[in-house]
C-alpha cells in the first residue's frame, strides 16, 4: 500500500485553497484575513489591519480532524475553525462557535484569487469594500 498524500486526509478543506475575509476588530474597522492551506499540512496567514499600517503574517502547521481545523505556530494553537461546506467558521478557545451579534462575520469564505472584488456583508456595515 502506498503513502496517502496529506491532502487525501482533508478532502473538505481542499475545496478552500485560499480564504479571504474581512473580520471584526476590537479597535479598528476590521481585518483583512487571508488563509492559504498547503497540501503539505502547512499554512500561511496574512492579517491586514484597516486604518493602520499593520500587517501580520504567520506560518505554521495545521491539523484537520472531525471537521475541525487547528492552526499551530511555534507548537501552540493560534486559531480554530470548523469546516461547513465551502467555508471555515471561527471557534473560540473551547472549540465552540463564536456567540455574539458579530458571529456571522467570523467566517472565512472560499475565494477565487483571480477575482478582484472581495466584498463581504461586513463591508456594507462598515461602508467599505476591499479591491485587489
Amino acid at each position: 500500500m502506498g503513502v496517502v498524500p496529506p491532502h487525501a486526509k482533508y478532502p473538505v478543506i481542499w475545496s478552500i485553497p485560499i480564504t479571504d475575509s474581512f473580520l471584526p476588530c476590537a479597535d479598528c474597522p476590521g481585518i483583512s484575513y487571508t488563509l492559504e492551506l498547503e497540501k503539505s499540512g502547512r499554512y500561511h496567514l496574512t492579517m491586514d489591519y484597516y486604518d493602520r499600517e499593520s500587517t501580520f503574517t504567520e506560518d505554521g502547521k495545521f491539523t484537520y480532524e472531525n471537521d475541525k481545523l487547528n492552526l499551530y505556530s511555534d507548537g501552540k494553537i493560534t486559531s480554530r475553525f470548523e469546516s461547513e461546506g465551502d467555508k471555515l467558521i471561527s471557534l473560540d478557545t473551547d472549540d465552540n462557535r463564536i456567540q455574539s451579534e458579530l458571529a456571522p462575520y467570523y467566517i472565512l469564505y472560499k475565494t477565487d484569487p483571480d477575482k478582484a472584488n472581495l466584498c463581504r456583508p461586513i463591508d456594507t456595515l462598515l461602508q467599505r469594500c476591499r479591491i485587489k
